[in-house]
């Protein structure tokens, strides 16, 4: 039997005072400085790494108006590894770069007023949460990653694979950012296009620093919050796909699956380097 607490000898020391666990909402905070590995492993490395939970509070569940549409503003949540240029698309997307502009009452995202298709939506954009994501809860996921860094390409599947499993109906859209690093690029496009296609969701490439494809981007994920296909009324994936690049999703997941399969050592250096011989500029921003 465990000895009793000594309560005698307290007169020199302040007991501590009890505390009140926070709102939901309020443990929910944006962080710009996070660490990479405390924000991402799954909890088995160390005991101060929390794990990732996507799953929804059963306790705040958002009102839902006649129309099917969530009765309020329309959330996109941005995920994403560190470094892959987060915070910099939210910026891009809020339409402001003037940071203290657009920040909620909260802090803990940027609102916007936006006019889609002729109808007007207040849009809130979630860039960075710092560990516990149980309670995340939004209309839009977009999962970005780096065309520069193939281990941010890989987190993305991660994510992927916990959203199918905890929000399979919360659409998502995988973004390649930093586009215009054409020398640095490490996931080539048709790799990515054919790994969305095995998560049905849907692909771009942007460049957060040269607003390259942002506005379009914006206009998908506001489409999917409101339950309507991503693209332009009257339009198709077709349409705004080249036609060099459409192709079955069969051929795409062949692909995309033999692409893990590591080649010879002489073959992927030859590639490399006809890779490097036909590139000309290290970035497009630039020019």
């Amino acid at each position: 039997m465990c000895p009793a607490p000594k309560t005698g000898s307290t007169s020199g020391r302040r007991r501590p005072r009890g505390s009140t666990p926070l709102p939901i909402k309020h443990q929910l905070r944006r962080e710009e400085a996070v660490h990479d590995d405390a924000d991402w492993t799954s909890g088995a490395a160390g005991p101060s790494a929390s794990p990732i939970s996507f799953s929804l509070a059963l306790d705040d569940t958002p009102t839902v108006s006649v129309e099917g549409r969530p009765d309020g503003p329309l959330r996109i949540a941005l995920l994403g590894q560190n470094g892959v240029g987060k915070s910099s698309l939210s910026v891009a997307l809020s339409g402001d770069m003037d940071r203290t502009a657009s920040v909620d009452c909260e802090g803990e995202g940027y609102v916007r007023t936006v006019t889609v298709d002729d109808e007007e939506s207040t849009i809130i954009i979630y860039d960075n949460w710092r560990q516990d994501l149980s309670a995340l809860q939004c209309e839009v996921c977009v999962l970005v990653f780096s065309v520069t860094d193939r281990r941010s390409f890989h987190r993305t599947a991660q994510l992927r694979l916990l959203l199918r499993e905890t929000q399979p109906q919360t659409p998502i859209i995988l973004v390649g950012n930093k586009s215009d690093l054409v020398r640095t690029r490490e996931v080539p496009s048709q790799e990515a296009m054919s790994s969305a296609a095995l998560f049905n969701c849907l692909y771009l490439e942007i460049s957060a620093s040269l607003d390259h494809r942002t506005p379009e981007l914006l206009e998908c994920a506001v489409r999917l919050a409101r339950g309507q296909s991503p693209w332009p009324p009257g339009t198709t994936a077709e349409d705004m796909i080249g036609e060099g690049q459409r192709e079955s999703i069969t051929s795409r997941a062949k692909r995309f699956l033999s692409s893990l399969v590591p080649r010879y050592p002489r073959e992927r250096d030859v590639g490399k380097f006809l890779r490097q011989k036909s590139r000309s500029c290290h970035d497009l921003g630039a020019l």
